[in-house]
C-alpha cells in the first residue's frame, strides 16, 4: 500500500497547484498604457448634445455636435511609463442649431475649423491619469484669428465659449474621457473601480463620479461598463445666462489589453436642470439635455 500511496499525494497536490495558478492568471488582467517612443495612433471624438427648454407650455430645442480627429505621436516614455505625446487636431467640425442664435453657430463652426492642423502637448500616466496638457490655449488663440472678419462682440462671445469648452482644464477633462477608463491595478471580470472628476474654467464647471466594471475579456480586448453620476454641470451659453444640470449616464468601452488604449467607447447621459437669464425670459426655465459621446480608433 505504501508503494501505491506515495505517488497519489504529490500528484493531487500538483494538480491543485496547477489549477490554482491557472485560475489566477486567467482571472486577473493588468490594464495600463503600454506605449512606445515614436508610436502613432488616431482617435475620433464625437459629442452630441440635444436639449429642450419649456416656456409657457411650448418646447424649444437646441442641438450641438462636435467631431474631432486627434492624431497622437508618442515623443517619449520614461521608466515609470509616463508618456509624453504631441497631439494634432484634424477633421474638426462643429454645428449648432439654437433658436435666436444663428450667427453664434456660424462663428463657432469657423472657430473649430480653425483648430485643424493645430497641436498641443499631452502627458499621460501608466494608469491613464492626465498629468498635463500644454499648448492648448495657444492652439485656441490661433484658431480665434480665423474670426477676424466677424464683429468684435461676436469674437468675444466665441472666445468665452471656447474657454468653457476647450481651455486647458476643460480639455484635460476631455482627455480623461479618452485615457482614464483604466483601473488603478489588476482587475478580474466583475470587479469594479471608480474615479472622480472636478473641473472649472471661466464660468463653466463639472463634477462627476465615474464607476467602472469589467464585463468580459475576448480576443485581446476587455469590455468595461461605464457609469457616470453627473453631480453638477454648469455653463454660461450667453452673457448673463446660466445653465445648471445634473443626471446620470452609462455606456461601454473596449480596451486593447496590449496597449491599454480605448478601441471604442460609447456613452449616453440624461441630464435635467434649469436655465436662468435666457433672452426674453424671466425667472428659471426647466431644461432637459441628452448627451452622447463616442470615441473610436481610426
Amino acid at each position: 500500500m505504501r508503494g501505491h500511496r506515495s505517488p497519489i499525494i504529490p500528484t493531487a497536490a500538483l494538480i491543485l497547484a496547477v489549477a490554482a495558478g491557472a485560475g489566477d492568471s486567467a482571472e486577473k488582467v493588468v490594464l495600463r498604457l503600454n506605449l512606445k517612443q515614436g508610436q502613432t495612433f488616431r482617435i475620433a471624438l464625437s459629442v452630441r448634445n440635444s436639449g429642450s427648454a419649456s416656456v409657457k407650455n411650448q418646447t424649444y430645442g437646441t442641438t450641438e455636435s462636435l467631431n474631432a480627429g486627434l492624431a497622437f505621436r508618442v515623443e517619449s516614455v520614461d521608466s515609470e511609463g509616463n508618456a509624453r505625446m504631441n497631439v494634432t487636431f484634424e477633421n474638426v467640425s462643429y454645428s449648432l442649431n439654437q433658436p435666436g442664435a444663428p450667427q453664434l453657430g456660424q462663428v463657432m463652426s469657423a472657430f473649430f475649423a480653425g483648430l485643424n492642423g493645430r497641436s498641443f502637448g499631452l502627458e499621460v500616466g501608466p494608469t491613464g491619469e492626465i498629468r498635463s496638457v500644454t499648448g492648448i490655449e495657444a492652439a485656441v488663440d490661433a484658431a480665434l484669428t480665423s474670426l477676424a472678419n466677424y464683429p468684435e462682440q461676436v469674437r468675444t462671445l466665441a472666445s468665452t465659449f471656447a474657454a468653457q469648452t476647450i481651455s486647458e482644464p476643460m480639455w484635460k477633462s476631455a482627455m480623461s474621457t479618452v485615457f482614464s477608463v483604466l483601473p488603478p491595478g489588476p482587475v478580474e471580470v466583475g470587479e469594479r473601480w471608480s474615479r472622480s472628476s472636478s473641473t472649472s474654467a471661466q464660468g463653466a464647471a463639472e463634477t462627476t463620479q465615474f464607476y467602472y466594471k469589467i464585463l468580459e475579456r475576448a480576443d485581446g480586448a476587455a469590455k468595461v461598463k461605464v457609469f457616470a453620476d453627473v453631480k453638477s454641470l454648469q455653463r454660461e451659453p450667453l452673457p448673463g445666462m446660466r445653465l445648471v444640470l445634473a443626471g446620470r449616464g452609462e455606456g461601454t468601452a473596449q480596451i486593447d489589453e496590449a496597449s491599454g488604449l480605448v478601441i471604442r467607447l460609447s456613452s449616453k447621459s440624461e441630464l435635467r436642470g434649469r436655465v436662468s437669464g435666457a433672452p426674453g425670459q424671466s425667472g428659471e426655465l426647466p431644461v432637459a439635455v441628452t448627451s452622447t459621446t463616442t470615441i473610436s480608433r481610426y
